[in-house]
């Protein structure tokens, strides 16, 4: 009865990663739709690691990783470019790529589209940003707004986020 498979920070799962495929592909037999947000790509991610995780993000439905960890993973310049290649990869993959204070990028169209982030006069607290983020988009897909709105509004849950003094 799962609606949805949230697989984060592989990268740091090494030992569970050669098995993520498969337990996405059990996911979304069962119905659930995966979403991956692999986490950090680190100078002691291992090409075998990183094939792993490529294949798990092809595989999946939603993959929602940050610039940083979107162009190391890819092996790409721009955002522009890797999109595109995913898009020629799998098709009916949504990639919604978390981009700090410029919001968001997704490709509608073959046209990369920029949901800006919303402004905040300081950040606290930037730890946890992404994933408040997430929070948020998967949020409004649950409650049935489209990419977009969601988009919007997990750029608001994660401007809310860092707009908090930590005490």
């Amino acid at each position: 009865k799962t609606r949805y498979l949230y697989m984060g920070t592989c990268y740091k799962l090494s030992g569970l990663l050669p098995q993520l495929s498969a337990i996405a592909v059990q996911a979304q037999r069962a119905g659930a739709q995966v979403i991956v947000d692999h986490g950090r790509y680190t100078d002691k991610t291992t090409p075998t690691e990183r094939t792993l995780v490529r294949e798990l993000v092809l595989g999946a439905d939603l993959y929602v990783p940050s610039r940083q960890e979107f162009l190391l993973t890819w092996e790409v310049s721009s955002i522009q470019e890797g999109l595109r290649l995913l898009q020629r990869e799998a098709s009916s993959l949504t990639v919604v790529l978390k981009d700090g204070k410029a919001g968001a990028h997704y490709l509608r169209d073959n046209t990369v589209v920029t949901i800006p982030g919303v402004n905040v006069s300081r950040a606290y607290n930037l730890t946890g940003a992404g994933d408040t983020f997430n929070a948020g988009l998967l949020s409004g897909l649950l409650t049935g707004l489209d990419l977009e709105k969601a988009i919007e509004k997990g750029c608001a849950v994660a401007a809310d986020h860092i707009s908090k003094e930590v005490k």
